[in-house]
């Protein structure tokens, strides 16, 4: 299981990896689309301090789950596969500067 919350001082000091399952009680608005609590979430994701001194979280995420068909209103397994790049930014400003293949992140403390 993935650890609900990271000090991200340590890991991006670390260079931390942090890989596992995701508990669906932990996603309560995702739940809430789904068609049954029955979900097989996992996630890879690294922390990185780059050159540049850019705090970024690149991983890969995936996702079995049931949702309800618009048309037939029956339950349908769907695959969820997408990759993730965030770097954490103060504000909407730094958001704005950031390369495009980037997501902003807004922290508080960076």
């Amino acid at each position: 299981t993935v650890p609900a919350y990271v000090d991200t001082r340590k890991v991006f000091q670390q260079d931390a990896k942090i890989s596992g399952n995701v508990a669906l009680d932990r996603l309560p608005r995702f739940r809430d689309l789904l068609a049954d609590e029955q979900a097989d979430i996992q996630i890879d994701l690294d922390f990185v301090l780059n050159s540049a001194g850019r705090k970024l979280i690149s991983g890969h995420l995936r996702a079995e789950v049931d949702v309800q068909c618009q048309r037939c209103l029956e339950a349908v397994r769907i695959t969820l596969d997408d990759e993730v790049r965030l770097a954490l930014v103060r504000d909407e400003a730094e958001a704005g500067r950031l390369e495009e293949d980037l997501d902003p992140w807004l922290s508080e403390k960076k």
